[in-house]
């Protein structure tokens, strides 16, 4: 047994809730289950659990706790990763792997090192919120965004004052060499250290009630310096230029992604102040926070979609076009796996240049939002209804093409659907159309062997070129 597999299987067997609730009284509250806080007195209870994603926040003593059901022993019983792990493990009769052996002892040293590092980062964001002005709450968090204070809290969104290392180093003893590893911080010359993010509203990524990323957004307060031209920074990751940053840094979490587990449902929007305005609005929703999602992945997409009985993408709608070829990127990706993938494009004004999520749940109720998402066009749908309807009928087989290729490999009766929506939207005759399709349908494989493709979908093969390598913007 390899150690995540063994972890997996501790963390599958242990329910967050009889753990904690042996501990302290938890009582319902609305989706969460609140208590008094086991490790700060208080009279208020402040303590969060989440049962839908088994993981827990204490807000008591400015915050900066919280995690899953391993950092809960591990803050209980003041012990590290393994023997909370352990601890659990025995718990539910679970055998312990062969310690012994050097792939595991490898894993384990990586994952406590991660854990720490996301402690950190945990407890930066906490910082980051404790210091927000009124000023920049207001002005940006709710005039500029329209987030309410309780999203605001909640998700604990914040400001870089650029005071955070001496509060990790001071106020919290952390070891100067533990805090250069979570890439919050920068060594310049002469081997100061800075903060990474300056001036800057903060929005933290969490993941199992622990903060795994950081991406900041530039102000009017922002320096005008090189490295601080650009709109987005995202949290440092370990490279040649930065190796002090732990390599257990990554930027592998899609925003808000565990909202997609066991959502029938699921929105994907382009940045990350539109998934926070969607899952304000109640909406189960992820983001890449650029416009499309790389190539190395979409196996995860795959992965977190697949009980989703419908996923809708929305990107922004402007001018340039970025966001609707990014959407039917990421569509493609799906809809290849079978999934029920739909496009909804957001209206734009005449002499607007962009619309994104943000600003339309800004101007409108959420139920003007859920109606438009309720329209949203599947996959093919929308392929079909970007070719102009008033295409030359010499032109059209060409533009076609590649659609009825699609189309073919559906079931029959969809495939009556969308020809029906072609002879419709072109004017053509139903023959005209059926020959293309006929001409479009693969030639049959020979016998005992599979077609290119076939991996039991019914899908497309995937075009790896389609996917360009890109970090996430």
């Amino acid at each position: 047994m390899v150690f995540r597999d063994f972890i997996e299987e501790v963390r599958g067997a242990t329910d967050i809730v009889s753990v904690i609730g042996a501990d302290l009284e938890l009582r319902p509250a609305e989706r969460t289950l609140k208590g008094l806080s086991p490790f700060h007195p208080e009279k208020t209870p402040s303590f969060v659990v989440w049962p839908h994603n088994q993981s827990w926040y204490d807000f008591s003593n400015g915050g900066g706790l919280g995690g899953d059901v391993f950092a809960y022993v591990q803050q209980r019983d003041q012990v590290g990763f393994k023997e909370a792990l352990l601890t659990l493990a025995e718990r539910n009769g679970i055998r312990r792997p062969d310690q012994d052996d050097e792939a595991f002892r490898r894993e384990l040293e990586l994952l406590v090192e991660r854990r720490d590092v996301e402690r950190l980062l945990t407890q930066a964001a906490s910082y980051y919120h404790s210091v927000l002005p009124t000023k920049i709450r207001e002005e940006w968090y709710r005039q500029h965004y329209g987030f309410t204070d309780e999203t605001i809290d909640e998700l604990q969104l914040g400001w870089a004052c650029g005071h955070l290392f001496e509060h990790f180093t001071d106020e919290l003893k952390v070891e100067p060499n533990l805090a250069l590893k979570t890439g919050l911080f920068v060594l310049v010359n002469g081997g100061r250290v800075e903060d990474f993010f300056r001036d800057r509203v903060v929005f933290p990524y969490w993941k199992g009630g622990q903060v795994v990323y950081f991406i900041a957004r530039s102000t009017q307060f922002t320096g005008d310096e090189g490295w601080e031209r650009s709109k987005y920074k995202k949290l440092l990751t370990h490279s040649e230029r930065h190796g002090y940053v732990s390599e257990t840094v990554r930027n592998e979490t899609f925003y808000n992604e565990d909202s997609a587990r066991g959502a029938e449902e699921v929105l994907i929007t382009e940045g990350v102040t539109d998934c926070i305005s969607a899952a304000q609005a109640g909406i189960a929703c992820i983001s890449p926070v650029t416009t499309r999602f790389r190539k190395q992945d979409v196996p995860k997409l795959l992965r977190l979609t697949r009980w989703a009985k419908r996923v809708v993408i929305c990107n922004d709608t402007e001018t340039s076009g970025a966001g609707a070829v990014g959407a039917e990127v990421t569509a493609s990706a799906l809809h290849a796996e079978g999934r029920d993938v739909r496009i909804a494009e957001l209206p734009r004004p005449e002499g607007v240049d962009k619309v994104d999520v943000n600003e339309f749940l800004k101007a409108n109720p959420p139920e003007a939002f859920r109606e438009m998402l309720a329209g949203a066009r599947r996959y093919l749908e929308h392929l079909i209804e970007s070719i102009p309807a008033d295409t030359l009928k010499i032109d059209l087989a060409a533009q076609l093409k590649p659609v009825m290729e699609l189309i073919a490999r559906r079931p029959a009766i969809e495939q009556d659907g969308y020809l029906d929506i072609i002879t419709k939207r072109f004017k053509v005759g139903r023959r005209s159309v059926g020959a293309m399709l006929r001409e479009a349908r693969p030639e049959p494989a020979a016998k005992g062997a599979r077609e290119d493709g076939d991996a039991g979908h019914g899908g497309e093969v995937l075009k790896g070129e389609v996917f360009e390598e890109q970090d996430h913007d």
